[in-house]
């Protein structure tokens, strides 16, 4: 196609120039960067448990809804790129190109969402560029919120991180002999300091607390979560990594027997997704029959109540898969959530567009497989419904002049969640 091979030549012909904007602090004398150590560390178990080692268990932690949300950059540029340029990565793309696959992140959002003022600020700002950060995981609500951001593995920015957070008017304090970079008082906001481009609250001159930790840069606006975090890092206090349910949770979306690479994942307490909203109940009710579409808008089955969600994104070659997956206490339970819930995704109907589902399922040749994810580790099981789909990448012709965008299925069971219509996971007696 015309538009591919316009980008092959353009990343052929730049790539030692996009290397120089994206490069790493100290790489710049040709020594090993990441890129290639991080090749097989991107989009796995190991790469996830990195950053949800961070996150302190217990309040604000758990405030969120969702629970927490995690993308990992470096597998959704290599999964953008896996058709035209298999080595591509964030170090040897420019902006513009990086972004057309990052453009898929749905679980990103507070990390990505000044990218273009990033990419020339951030170094300035931060001692860290768009290239180095490899993965992203955030929790919480406001103002209690935290954030850790994957950093290049073979790469130590804390000297050039110190002095640019210096540089700003941070100072540095000692919480349990891990330095943490300040300023400002608990939740507050400094507009006349706005920096958009530091993406830990700078777009709202939010107070701010950072620490580096076994290549992570992580940060809050509150003292008390900041200083749980670096606790977090360090193991003294248990972190989300330890709850037996999430960590089935995570398990069975990093599943080694799954092909191919986690790209992001967002993970969602039982209570925020098995009740039916209210607006949503009248149409529970009765038949549920959409009387435009003859669709049942109610689901059908009886869904065992769980203790966990997580909605999955994953990328296998020429296929994309998202993963629907509940956590239950054993695996005959989970065994037959999987069905009904496998049943209730082929069937499903969305209240604001009951065709749309359906038609994109039709559009993209899609499999929904029911399976079970038994966890030895934790004791604990995990209902999976496996939709797997036709890959679509960002190199591909534009139709109607629309960017292609991959991962079409999960951001649609995104779209449904905070629509408030994702019933194939709510509980209907």
């Amino acid at each position: 196609m015309h538009l591919k091979r316009t980008l092959a030549a353009a990343i052929a012909g730049t790539a030692l120039a996009a290397a120089a904007w994206l490069l790493p602090a100290g790489a710049e004398d040709g020594s090993a960067s990441g890129a290639a150590a991080d090749h097989h560390y991107a989009g796995s178990r190991e790469a996830l448990f990195h950053l949800l080692a961070v996150a302190p268990d217990g309040p604000p932690a758990r405030g969120g809804a969702p629970l927490l949300a995690y993308a990992d950059l470096e597998a959704a540029v290599r999964a953008g790129y896996a058709d035209l340029a298999p080595e591509a990565g964030l170090s040897s793309l420019p902006a513009g190109d990086a972004m057309r696959a990052l453009v898929r992140l749905s679980a990103a959002q507070r990390y990505l969402q000044h990218f273009g003022l990033m990419v020339e600020e951030m170094p300035g700002l931060m001692g860290v560029g768009v290239g180095d950060i490899h993965r992203e995981l955030e929790f919480g609500t406001s103002p209690g919120w935290g954030m850790v951001l994957g950093l290049d593995p073979a790469v130590d920015p804390g000297a050039a991180i110190g002095a640019a957070l210096s540089a700003r008017g941070f100072a540095g304090r000692d919480v349990a002999g891990q330095t943490v970079w300040h300023r400002g008082e608990d939740g507050s906001v400094d507009l006349a300091g706005r920096a958009p481009a530091d993406p830990f609250g700078g777009d709202l001159g939010l107070a701010s607390r950072l620490f580096i930790s076994d290549g992570r840069l992580a940060g809050s606006p509150l003292w008390p979560l900041a200083e749980a975090m670096v606790a977090a890092s360090a193991g003294t206090v248990p972190s989300l990594a330890d709850d037996p349910v999430i960590a089935t949770a995570a398990h069975a979306a990093t599943d080694p027997g799954l092909d191919g690479m986690l790209l992001q994942l967002v993970l969602l307490d039982g209570a925020d997704t098995m009740p039916v909203p209210g607006p949503i109940a009248p149409l529970m009710e009765g038949d549920g029959i959409d009387p435009d579409f003859g669709l049942p808008l109610r689901p059908e089955g009886s869904l065992p109540p769980y203790l966990m969600a997580a909605l999955v994104d994953r990328f296998a070659g020429d296929r994309d898969e998202a993963l629907v997956v509940l956590v239950y206490p054993d695996a005959a339970t989970a065994e037959r959530a999987a069905a009904v819930l496998a049943d209730r995704l082929a069937a499903y109907a969305p209240a604001s567009a009951p065709p749309a589902w359906g038609d994109r399922l039709a559009e993209l040749d899609a499999a929904i497989e029911p399976a079970v994810s038994t966890d030895a580790a934790t004791g604990l099981a995990a209902a999976v419904a496996r939709i797997s789909y036709r890959a679509v990448f960002p190199t591909d012709e534009p139709e109607d002049g629309m960017q292609p965008i991959g991962g079409t299925l999960f951001r649609f069971l995104i779209g449904a969640l905070w629509r408030g219509e994702l019933t194939p996971l709510m509980i209907v007696e």
